[in-house]
């Protein structure tokens, strides 16, 4: 199996770019709340490989950390 890049652009527009081993994709997969099944229902053609499945819940770890701390800036302003 190859291993995704997971590239994350920011909201200042860095990007940052990491390779994902495929043991590190299984646990991630593992521990995420939206099971494969569920996600097959919703999008049939969706690549749930172990690999590709946790850099996108990874990704959407990260995103949902951003907007936390973005609006936890907006608030104390």
């Amino acid at each position: 199996m190859s291993v995704p890049l997971l590239t994350i652009t920011m909201p200042d527009g860095a990007t940052s770019t990491a390779l994902l081993s495929d043991e590190f994709a299984k646990l991630l997969a593992a521990e995420a709340r939206v099971s494969t099944r569920e996600l097959h229902a919703l999008l049939p053609d969706l690549d749930t490989t172990p690999a590709t499945y946790a850099a996108m819940v990874l990704e959407m770890i990260m995103v949902r950390q951003i907007l936390s701390e973005a609006q936890g800036v907006a608030v104390s302003h």
